[in-house]
């Protein structure tokens, strides 16, 4: 977002670039042009990465026709990427600012040319936020948001953040083009979240209060409009401070921790997208009753946690609140849990992995907001040599296991814990960890070779089973390289549809309204184990 910081601090690394090492040393050259009109760009800093290494970066500068030239590098896989001052910064093979793009394999003694890279100049949005009665707002915090997936899910996704001037003025610049969202709201004592409208920290229920508002003046993300910006162009979003009602929230914490010292704190924030709210809090009595005051009306995250014995455990809950006092809530934590477990490999394998490259984490499968500080971070753990693996402190609650660091042919066959089926459906932690979490690794899947005709084209793997398409691990997903070939690894056995697009949105093909009417477009294609298939695609434009 910031290309000028980004342009001085990888010229700051430039007189450190990694020097050339004794073997068959390979060039990298190319061009860096402006997308739009297609003429060069001078003075735009590329930079060469060596992939999962933590070498500095080989940087360089292009001339006054745009062209750069590196030599003296090591054979290898790198990524690529070039940056200008008022411009996006763009990875090699990317079709959208913000994409990873290919991975750029130099093959010994080979020059590698036609590196190339399109760059998009950067949009601004700015604009005034005013209050319920007209007036510009000094010191408003603004928010900008773009439509993301995860997991299936559209949601919006925190991009950028500005404050209002003594005039209410705001500007947002750096922003890629697209579609985007601003939100805005108070910040009185450095509190940006539920506030009275006299600006006073006291509220009575019922009483006006700002919470979080999507531009025009909405508090409704679904009524929330939407601003679009062009390369190079600015766009103008207002926003007009929309009141709420306080609710006061009354109610008991049960908690069920055994914990030693520490307190007990529940806290309230709207269920508003990217941190644009943040939350108002209260400390539970010794019995762990609490009153929480000044909670705006509409849904909201109630949330308690406690940190005794330096274990955080939560709990949390959706509610919606109507202006009026909401009596006798029950949060309920419970003890944290400790996950143990065995990585192993199935019968008959005769190369086992490098367990020790591999991690086991646990995602919560209904994650509070993510400006509510609970477990923010998920549960994971390294695996041994031995394959044992132990996560302490981990809240009990429902989740997803997913086991990161395979490559190759190695996918995960079986996860159980018990009569649980881990890769059916989600662990329930609730009550502690009733058994090991067992997981098989099987060196078995398949493989899908194929092209789609063109470099940086998104190809993705969508399973048919309709149970399967609501569970993240059987999708994957990559970019085409310079040939416009591809290669998936490491498949479950089973039916898929593959598809190719020349743009699309990371994760859009795990939605099923995004994916209904282009199911005709994807390829059917069977994995069996060990099994090895060749496809070609056509791009969906």
């Amino acid at each position: 977002m910031r290309c000028l910081a980004i342009v001085f601090a990888l010229s700051a690394l430039a007189a450190q670039s990694p020097a050339p090492r004794t073997g068959t040393l390979c060039s990298v050259a190319g061009r860096v042009v402006n997308e739009a009109t297609g003429g060069p760009l001078r003075e735009s800093t590329v930079a060469l990465r060596p992939e999962g290494a933590s070498s500095l970066p080989f940087i360089t500068e292009t001339d006054t026709q745009g062209r750069y030239e590196m030599v003296g590098i090591e054979p290898g896989r790198y990524t690529a990427t070039a940056v200008r001052a008022g411009y996006i910064e763009s990875a090699y093979g990317a079709r959208r600012p913000g994409s990873p793009g290919i991975t750029l394999v130099l093959d010994p003694g080979r020059p590698s040319t036609g590196v190339d890279f399109k760059l998009k100049a950067h949009g601004v949005i700015a604009g005034r936020v005013f209050d319920i009665g007209g007036e510009p707002c000094e010191g408003a915090i603004v928010v900008l948001m773009r439509p993301a997936y995860v997991n299936g899910r559209q949601s919006l996704k925190r991009i950028d953040s500005a404050s209002t001037n003594d005039s209410g003025d705001y500007r947002i610049w750096g922003v890629p083009p697209g579609r985007y969202y601003i939100a805005a709201n108070l910040n009185f004592s450095g509190m940006l979240g539920f506030t009275s409208l006299s600006g006073s920290g006291a509220v009575n229920v019922g009483e006006p209060v700002y919470r979080p508002t999507f531009h025009p003046s909405t508090l409704d993300e679904a009524a929330a409009e939407p601003i679009e910006v062009s390369s190079g162009a600015a766009a103008s979003a207002d926003v007009r401070l929309a009141p709420a009602r306080s609710t006061r929230i009354r109610g008991r914490v049960i908690d069920h921790t055994a914990r030693t010292g520490g307190s007990i704190i529940v806290e309230a924030v709207a269920a508003t997208p990217a941190q644009v709210a943040r939350a108002v809090r209260t400390t539970a009595k010794p019995d762990g009753e609490f009153e929480l005051e000044g909670a705006p009306s509409g849904k909201c995250w109630l949330a308690a946690r406690t940190s005794g014995g330096g274990v955080v455990t939560s709990a949390h809950r959706l509610v919606e609140l109507n202006g009026e006092s909401m009596e006798n809530v029950v949060l309920t934590l419970g003890a944290a849990a400790q996950v143990s477990g065995r990585v192993r490999t199935e019968e008959g394998t005769r190369t086992p992995p490098n367990l020790r490259a591999l991690q086991v984490a646990l995602l919560a499968v209904e994650p509070p907001a993510s400006n509510l500080p609970v477990n923010s971070k998920a549960p994971e753990a390294a695996v041994a040599d031995s394959g044992a693996f132990t996560m302490s402190g981990v809240n009990p609650e429902a989740y997803l296991v997913n086991v990161n660091g395979l490559s190759g042919p190695w996918y995960v066959k079986s996860i159980r814990m018990g009569e649980t089926d881990a890769l059916e459906k989600a662990l329930d932690l609730s009550g502690g960890a009733p058994a090991t979490l067992e997981v098989v690794l099987s060196d078995r899947g398949g493989a899908i070779q194929g092209s789609a005709g063109a470099l940086g084209v998104t190809v993705a793997l969508v399973p048919q089973d309709a149970k399967h398409r609501q569970q993240a691990s059987w999708y994957r997903a990559t970019p085409t390289d310079r040939d416009g070939n591809f290669s998936l690894t490491g498949l479950p056995p089973g039916a898929y549809k593959l598809f190719a697009w020349e743009d699309v949105e990371d994760g859009a093909w795990m939605d099923p309204e995004f994916l209904k009417p282009l199911e005709s477009k994807g390829k059917p294609v069977t994995v069996e184990p060990g099994g090895s298939e060749k496809v070609e695609l056509n791009p969906i434009p």
